[in-house]
């Protein structure tokens, strides 16, 4: 039931700044429901709205047999106290095989940093057709 990232992120503005854009690759292991553990690529994107709130979406793949693409647009996101800690939720989707099924993940994440670069643990969960989804991730920020 986990998903370990490596999520590489950059940004022309600083973490203060709400101005600004975020973009996120990822690579690591998803376990969707009782499955097998399986590799997974994911990519994420916040434009940050206002100090608290911003919007954005994912994409994940998971390479199990048949693949899983896991879509989730609109993502928004609420950073408590304006920084780059934020709790997120959107409606996704997932493709894989001969169906389409829908859900909600809701998600947060906290960065810890140590001076230019951050490690930022995350955890997600997925509510999907019936299923629960848990994705848990350590990311690096550069």
């Amino acid at each position: 039931f986990a998903l370990v990232t490596l999520l590489l992120a950059s940004s022309p503005f600083a973490h203060a700044d709400f101005n600004g854009h975020r973009f996120g690759l990822g690579v690591g292991v998803a376990q969707l429901g009782d499955s097998e553990a399986y590799v997974a690529v994911g990519a994420e994107y916040e434009y940050r709205l206002a100090p608290m709130w911003g919007v954005g979406g994912f994409a994940n793949y998971i390479f199990s047999t048949p693949g899983i693409t896991l879509v989730g647009i609109p993502m928004v996101y609420f950073h408590p106290i304006e920084n780059d800690w934020y709790i997120n939720a959107a409606p996704i989707a997932q493709f894989g095989g001969s169906k389409t099924e829908y859900g909600v993940r809701v998600g947060t994440r906290i960065p810890i940093y140590l001076g230019p670069v951050s490690v930022v643990p995350q955890a997600s969960v997925d509510f999907i057709a019936g299923h629960r989804n848990l994705i848990f991730g350590l990311g690096i920020r550069i």
